[in-house]
């Protein structure tokens, strides 16, 4: 019997790339959703989803921030057979003012949370304060190399 392959969107991004090499690793059958991928998976093009769906049991959801695509996207997982949704989400979204009112990826992570926990199938919604590579490849690291991360700290 064929393994169905798990989806992961965005996944040849900073996450998913990640993502899709330690299910590898694991024999895990992958499709990792990208617009340069076979099948092609845009998130604003939603013509492209069905294919990029249709076989999978399980997705893993690095949602578009800025763009409320995640619940017409589960729906349609879920309308395709998939059986379970893993949510990237961030932290803090369920607590009102974190993000901030007018915040793009607040509104699209709260969004996707209501969406994977309304739309049917198994859900895991993971919710994290930082990724480690954000101290190895990001804005943080040349600082980390000079030894001198700095953070806001309120003193009383």
């Amino acid at each position: 019997m064929t393994q169905q392959p798990t989806l992961i969107t965005g996944g040849t991004g900073k996450v998913g790339t990640r993502i899709v090499s330690h299910l590898r690793r694991r024999n895990v059958a992958v499709r990792a959703g990208s617009r340069s991928g076979a099948p092609r998976f845009d998130w604003t093009a939603p013509d492209t989803w069905d294919a990029a769906l249709r076989g999978s049991r399980t997705v893993f959801v690095l949602p578009h921030d800025g763009e409320l695509l995640t619940w017409p996207f589960v729906q349609r997982a879920r309308d395709l057979g998939v059986e379970r949704v893993v949510l990237l989400s961030g932290r803090g979204v369920d607590v009102p003012g974190y993000a901030g009112d007018n915040s793009a990826a607040g509104r699209t992570h709260i969004d996707g949370e209501d969406a994977v926990r309304s739309c049917g199938p198994a859900w895991t919604i993971l919710r994290p304060g930082w990724f480690a590579q954000n101290f190895s490849e990001g804005f943080f690291r040349d600082a980390v190399l000079a030894r001198e991360v700095r953070r806001p700290v309120t003193v009383r």
